[in-house]
Formats: C-alpha cells, sequence, structure tokens
C-alpha cells in the first residue's frame, strides 16, 4: 500500500503519474465489460467489442422475483486434459443466482482453434460454479463458421466453449515409404514400405528402423488403413540381438483421430524367430501402454517445431526361453513432419537434425 503523502503528492501534483499508479493496483476489482439492470419483465446483456464480442444472454420474463444487476466479466478457463479451450470465458454476476426459466446465452470461439477433425456434435459448453466446481453441457447450437454457440442456463456462472483435443495420427506421424531422420546423437530412422520382409512374405508393411553409429539395427512392423489408423505387427533386433517376432495378430496402436491425453492398453502374444527370419525359437507374450501425452513444443538444430505431440510407448514383455523386458519409447511428433525427438528409457534424447519428408528436406 502506498503511503498517504505519496498518494496526495501523485493526485494533486502529477495527476497523470496518479492515474497510472491506480491502474496498477492488483486489488482492483475487474472492469465490467457490459452490464444491465433485468427485472421480472426480462432483459438482455450482450457485448459488441473485445476478446468476448458476440456473448450475450437473454432472460425471459418470469425467471427473476426481483431486478437485478446482470454483469459480464473476463474470467479465466479451467484446463483439462484431452479438452481444448477455444472460446474467453465469461463470468456472469451475480454468481451462483439461479432463475425459475432458463436464459439463453450465447458464447463466441474462435474457429481458427478448433481441429479439423471436431464435428458440430463435438463441442462442449464448460462451466465453473462459484464454489469451484467445474461441468460440462452440450450446446442448443453451434455456429462454426460465425464463432458461435448457445446453451440455456438456469444458473449464473463462468462458461466457455470447449472442443475435445484431437489430432489426425497421420499428420503427426507421416510415416511415406522413403522418409529418414537423422539426430545428433548419429541416430538415424528410415521408412520403407516392404511385402519381402522374411515371415512377413506378401505382407503391406511400414517398416521403421533405427540405426545406431555402432551399425546396430532394431525397429517395428507396422499396417496401416485406408483411413490412417496405425497397427503393431511386429519387431526386430539385428545386432547384440539378431531376432525377429512377429505378432498373433495386428493390434492397433492408433487409431486415425487420437485425443491429446488418450491412453490405451494393449495386450498381445507374439512368435520369435532366431535368428533374423530364421524358425520359431520362442514364444511370448506382452502387455503395451500407448499415451499421447500432451501437446508441446520442440527446439532442434533442424528448427524449431512449435505444433507438437509427445507419443509414448511403454511395453512390458516376457517369453518362454525365459526372458523378460521393459522398456519405453516416447517420441516427439510435430505436425506435418514426424518424429522430432525420440528417447528410450531415461538416456538422453535424440534431437532431429535433418530430415526428408515426402521428397522436402528439413531444414
Amino acid at each position: 500500500m502506498r503511503p498517504p503523502l505519496l498518494t496526495w503528492c501523485c493526485s494533486l501534483l502529477f495527476p497523470v503519474l496518479a492515474a497510472s499508479c491506480s491502474n496498477n493496483d492488483d486489488s482492483a476489482p475487474p472492469a465490467t465489460i457490459a452490464g444491465a439492470l433485468i427485472g421480472p419483465e426480462g432483459g438482455s446483456v450482450a457485448v459488441t467489442s473485445g476478446p468476448l464480442a458476440g456473448a450475450s444472454i437473454t432472460i425471459p420474463a418470469g425467471a427473476l422475483t426481483a431486478t437485478v444487476e446482470v454483469s459480464f466479466f473476463e474470467d479465466q478457463v479451467s484446463l483439462a486434459p484431452g479438452i481444448k479451450d477455444v472460446g474467453p470465458p465469461l463470468r456472469i454476476e451475480p454468481e451462483g443466482l439461479e432463475l425459475l426459466l432458463p436464459a439463453l446465452l450465447t458464447l463466441p470461439f474462435d474457429p481458427a482453434l478448433v481441429p479439423p477433425t471436431v464435428t458440430t456434435e463435438d463441442y462442449l459448453v464448460r462451466y465453473r460454479l462459484v464454489d469451484g466446481r467445474v461441468f460440462e453441457a452440450l450446446p442448443r447450437q453451434v455456429d462454426p463458421s460465425l464463432g458461435r454457440a448457445t446453451l440455456d442456463v438456469l444458473q449464473f456462472a463462468t462458461f466457455w466453449v470447449s472442443v475435445p483435443d484431437e489430432i489426425e495420427t497421420r499428420a503427426y506421424l507421416p510415416l511415406g515409404g522413403g522418409d529418414t531422420y537423422e539426430y545428433d546423437s548419429g541416430l538415424r530412422l528410415t521408412v520403407a514400405e516392404t511385402r519381402t520382409e522374411p515371415n512377413f512374405l506378401g505382407i503391406p508393411l511400414t517398416k521403421l528402423t533405427f540405426t545406431t553409429p555402432f551399425l546396430f539395427f532394431s525397429g517395428l512392423y507396422l499396417v496401416d488403413d485406408a483411413e490412417g489408423a496405425l497397427s503393431l505387427f511386429g519387431q526386430f533386433d539385428v545386432g547384440t540381438e539378431n531376432r525377429q517376432e512377429r505378432l498373433d495378430g495386428a493390434v492397433q496402436l492408433l487409431g486415425a483421430v487420437e485425443d491429446v491425453g488418450a491412453q490405451h492398453d494393449l495386450f498381445y502374444t507374439f512368435t520369435g524367430f532366431v535368428p533374423f527370419g530364421g524358425s520359431p525359437a520362442y514364444l511370448g507374450a506382452a502387455h503395451a501402454t500407448v499415451s499421447i501425452v500432451q501437446r508441446t513444443s520442440i527446439a532442434t538444430l533442424a528448427g524449431n517445431f512449435e505444433d507438437v505431440v509427445l507419443l509414448e510407448l511403454a511395453i512390458e514383455r516376457g517369453d518362454n526361453r525365459p526372458r523378460s523386458s521393459q522398456f519405453t519409447l516416447r517420441f516427439w511428433l510435430a505436425n506435418g513432419v514426424g518424429p522430432v525427438q525420440v528417447q528410450e528409457d531415461q538416456l538422453p534424447p535424440h534431437r532431429l537434425v535433418r530430415a526428408v519428408v515426402g521428397g522436402v528436406t528439413i531444414p
């Protein structure tokens, strides 16, 4: 708090400075965006400019028993995993006031923030009550082109528009035949389309091969469908071991569209071949957890990537040799590029130096 003398000097001798001092007072109440006195006859409040432009509420006759000063304020969202907030939060006061009849609330949102996979049925209005609890409601109507959602409300609270935080899998994991990725550790990732792998003859596969500076090879066999879903069908190692494994049935790792924050548990059995492409040598079973952990950004020698999701693949496995192991692979996937950073367990991550994706060299 300012000393009285300083306040007196600011206000009398330097009125401009006094106004500046007042505006920096963190204890000042938030500014009302819009408001009106509304009584039993009903009425409305609307915002015509600023971040909340387009927000409005129409209260019908009979919803209130007395005249109330209805006020709009800007507020903050309550974050939730798997949810993308696409509209500014509107707080309506007096918070907690209950209506006898539903009012029609219109909320603005930014269509540019909505993922392309979202449909009008996916939209949510999230709202926070005065006690801090957060709930979800389905809007009555959504206009994606105008960026407006409407719903009926019976209580004043803080409201905003949200959608599922979805990605198109193949946008972040293109996996085109001939794509290559080189990392600062010397690790190299290549993508090949093949039908000639031993023990998979005739099956169209996407083969991911990781090559270390010591010329050890390891990787995954994937199959995809026309919609873009990816399934695991096997893995291989050539180096300290010389083995190839084929799942008894391909298991889907990622759907064509995935929610950020989603996690899938997979259980599968497999047959091991030693050496690579040889005869059946052992049987095993595994549990895999696949997670789209979060959105993030990554700085690499190939550039800074802002639109990135973290994919985590954790596998626990055992076989009848007997052997067991567990490991975690993490892939930081940039939109339109693919894995710009890779990490195994807690080892130092491999950061992208250069890549060729769809015939385009990066950087």
